[in-house]
């Protein structure tokens, strides 16, 4: 019977027909053996074409037993983007795996990538009662009811997403909602986990708009690269190491520097009209901007398809649309947000912005606040740049009603985030005409007159343009302009270039200019101790350096790129969920949670493991241990798995994975070090195993964590 299926869709065409006209008791009996061999049978028909997957024959096969090969392989379709081929193999699925909670995860992630996470909603409700699969369908859920525009549904499964998508929306009903729920929760932990929450929310969003304030006044990059072409004429300029070649470069450097100023003169004009504007014309300015990406106006009183979630009609000023069709939602996040410049546009006017999914449409709301209680007028007064912060926003939110503290830390983070995006745009502003100041006008003479001062007439004409150049350098957010190169370093250049000095920094061989970075060159140290350490050509003191610059490269680099999502305030909420009771002395953990991080992390940890593990984290987390999460790859490792299977993002889980990876081959080097098997002594084919698997393993480690190759 297996090799029947094994020949492929025609044969169990044939394999159906026959059985359709056989007797009862031999079709009874080819759908037992088929039952028997189901595991095999399934994997067989869950690696056939999608397109055969609607033949007769293998929908009849399928009808024989749960087909939830053919599910999971449409979840891993749709974790590539490739949702024509999970639609058709969810098409193929019989009812009754679709009832089961693979098949409604599928159907939600397909309904989210057609733009209905409404449907997904239903679909997963049922599984939220405590069971086998809550654990899986919460975050799920959760990540439909951002992209559904239900904010507050998402709390406190994704945490941090529904605080910014709450406060950037000018929620504060929604808000209010998820104080509600902490303050019946029974919990009081969750209380400081909430202020952390809202501080970062905040300030999450002024670094946005801040973001989308430097792309409206360089929308096509060409200010940008008129700063760089500036740094790179000047750094020519100091190291040239000729008379005539300073000449060549220093008109180079006036052309560069006339280009400079006239994108700063169009930037300083975007910017001020931006300021100026008042709120009628920067609504009509948002949606001139989404009509052009292909958006249409819509009236509040629209259709329900069109309808927000929460409908907050006296507050709501202005909503566009846009038609998506197929699975133009997909994407690797499904609550994707809205165009930075309509952002910017909602700083600057003190607006809420909501975007979401409904009815297979896109929508883009522009949403003003609840006015509360004016910051000078309030009892408890929230200062979101001050470190205490988190104290300030914890007393507002145990000091009223959810709505009303609601109502006051939205007001307040609306009216922070207006006056720092306008800020933002006034220095824009100040630094563009210091730019054209120290350069001089745009008319030609005027500007060939300042080039000249650029060409090294007066050192004073040179440091006020360099200090201008910097100035405009550091509001784009470029990197930091050297202070012993550039112009500056023009000086030093006139004055050692003719005793055959040089400046500091210029010569390759300094350690002050290597431009590796600590934990690249731990990489690199590591890597080549590594193949000596194979080969037994390496004595044993250094091999003993080689696990130590693995560490400090992977997890440098881990600190580095991923260091804000192993902040204690986004891990607080996964780990007091993982907890079932904390006594005086330790913590119990929730059984289903030691065993999915086990499942996760391979056969290798076990629950004592990870639980033991888990403990130190919580210490750090929150107990406030004085000690760094980042500081061992097992720890880490751990939490980034945990962050995973909490919010669903498979990046993390598979840099988590890496990461135990790598401290369990760690152990087992400094283990075979004791007695020196994997030093070059004894078996060298041992030591050439050993060592090549630790180089497997961070590389793998940094890769993940870095998410490119090492250098």
């Amino acid at each position: 019977m297996f090799e029947l299926f094994h020949r492929g869709p025609k044969s169990i065409d044939r394999l159906r027909s026959f059985a359709e006209s056989a007797s009862l008791e031999l079709r009874a009996k080819i759908e037992a053996s088929v039952v028997r061999q189901w595991t095999r049978v399934q994997e067989l028909l869950a690696n056939l074409d999608p397109a055969a997957l609607s033949s007769p024959g293998v929908k009849y096969a399928l009808g024989l037993g749960p087909a939830d090969a053919i599910a999971r392989r449409a979840l891993r379709s749709i974790e590539r983007g490739e949702y024509e081929t999970a639609a058709c193999l969810a098409a193929a699925l019989p009812e009754e795996t679709s009832g089961r909670y693979d098949g409604a995860e599928l159907e939600s992630l397909l309904a989210m990538a057609s733009g209905r996470p409404e449907r997904a909603l239903e679909l997963l409700r049922p599984y939220l009662a405590p069971g086998a699969h809550t654990e899986r369908a919460t975050p799920m859920f959760a990540r439909a009811a951002l992209a559904a525009g239900r904010f507050s549904k998402a709390y406190p499964a994704l945490h941090s997403e529904a605080l910014v998508a709450l406060i950037g929306g000018a929620d504060s009903e929604g808000l209010g909602e998820c104080v509600y729920q902490v303050a019946t929760s029974g919990r009081p932990e969750m209380w400081k986990c909430m202020a952390e929450g809202i501080c970062e929310a905040v300030a999450s969003l002024a670094a946005e708009c801040q973001r989308a304030v430097r792309d409206w006044a360089d929308p096509t990059g060409d200010l940008v690269q008129a700063v760089e072409a500036v740094r790179y004429a000047a750094d020519d300029l100091a190291q040239a190491g000729s008379e005539g070649l300073a000449r060549s470069l220093r008109l180079e450097l006036a052309a560069a520097a006339e280009e400079l100023a006239r994108q700063a003169r169009t930037a300083a004009e975007a910017l001020s009209e931006l300021i100026e504007a008042d709120h009628e014309e920067l609504v009509a300015t948002a949606g001139s901007l989404l009509e052009g990406e292909g958006f249409s106006a819509a009236q509040i009183s629209d259709e329900p398809t069109v309808q927000a979630p929460t409908d907050g009609a006296k507050s709501l000023i202005a909503r566009w649309f846009k038609e998506v069709q197929g699975f133009g939602a997909g994407g690797s996040r499904q609550d994707a947000g809205c165009p930075s410049r309509v952002r910017v546009i909602a700083g600057v006017a003190g607006l809420g912005v909501k975007a979401f999914w409904a009815g297979g449409r896109r929508i883009i709301e522009l949403v003003e606040p609840t006015p509360g209680v004016p910051a000078e007028r309030a009892e408890r007064s929230i200062d979101f740049d001050s470190p205490d912060c988190v104290s300030a926003t914890l007393a507002v939110l145990r000091g009223s009603v959810p709505a009303l503290a609601a109502e006051g830390i939205v007001a307040q983070a609306i009216t922070f985030v207006r006056a720092r995006t306008r800020a933002c745009a006034r220095d824009g502003v100040r630094v563009m005409l210091d730019v054209i100041n120290a350069t001089g006008s745009d008319d030609g003479p005027a500007a060939r007159e300042a080039s000249g001062s650029v060409a090294g007439a007066e050192s004073s004409a040179l440091l006020r343009q360099a200090e201008a150049w910097r100035s405009v350098s550091a509001w784009l957010g470029l990197a930091p302009w050297p202070d012993a190169g550039g112009v500056d370093g023009q000086r030093c250049g006139d004055e050692e270039a003719g005793q055959g000095g040089e400046c500091d920094g210029e010569n390759p061989e300094q350690a002050g200019d290597d431009r590796l970075s600590d934990t690249e060159q731990a990489w690199r140290t590591a890597s080549m101790l590594v193949r000596a350490a194979a080969a037994g050509q390496l004595p044993d003191e250094q091999c003993e350096l080689i696990p130590f610059l693995m560490t400090r490269a992977v997890m440098g680099t881990l600190e580095r790129e991923r260091g804000d999502e192993l902040a204690t305030y986004r891990l607080r909420p996964t780990l007091i969920d993982m907890i079932d009771r904390a006594g005086k002395r330790r913590r119990e953990f929730r059984p289903a949670a030691i065993a999915r991080l086990s499942e996760a992390l391979g056969t290798q940890w076990d629950a004592v493991r990870v639980r033991a593990t888990l403990e130190k984290l919580c210490s750090i987390v929150l107990d406030g241990a004085n000690r760094k999460v980042t500081a061992e790859p097992t720890i880490a490792g751990l939490a980034l798995v945990g962050a995973g299977l909490a919010s669903g993002d498979a990046d993390q889980l598979l840099a988590g994975q890496a990461l135990a990876r790598l401290a369990l081959v760690l152990q087992r080097v400094q283990a075979r070090a004791g007695d020196g098997r994997a030093q070059g002594r004894g078996d060298h084919g041992d030591a050439h195993a050993i060592w090549s698997e630790l180089e497997e393993a961070a590389t793998d480690a940094f890769e993940a964590v870095a998410r490119r190759k090492p250098v």
